[in-house]
């Protein structure tokens, strides 16, 4: 969306709420809406990922803690065995 000109609290709040009735009443949109797998992270994104498999709101936030936790899982199992 573009605004007219430099934009007012009014017209940001405006645009975000045109964006969120469009999004929540498209059902294509609306079924691309995803909650990031991330331990505790609340954010939804929508997912435009190709193959629509997108597990994170942030590969490099949530994603990069998924895989340093999944690292640090194998090492410990390691150091077990």
């Amino acid at each position: 969306r573009r605004l007219d000109g430099p934009p007012g609290r009014d017209a940001l709040i405006g645009a975000v709420a045109r964006d969120v009735v469009d999004l929540l009443t498209d059902p294509a949109a609306r079924a691309s809406l995803r909650q990031c797998e991330g331990d505790n992270c609340p954010i939804v994104y929508v997912d435009a990922s190709r193959g629509r498999r997108r597990r994170w709101c942030s590969s490099e936030i949530c994603g990069n803690r998924e895989r340093v936790a999944r690292h640090r899982r194998r090492t410990a199992a390691l150091t077990r065995a």
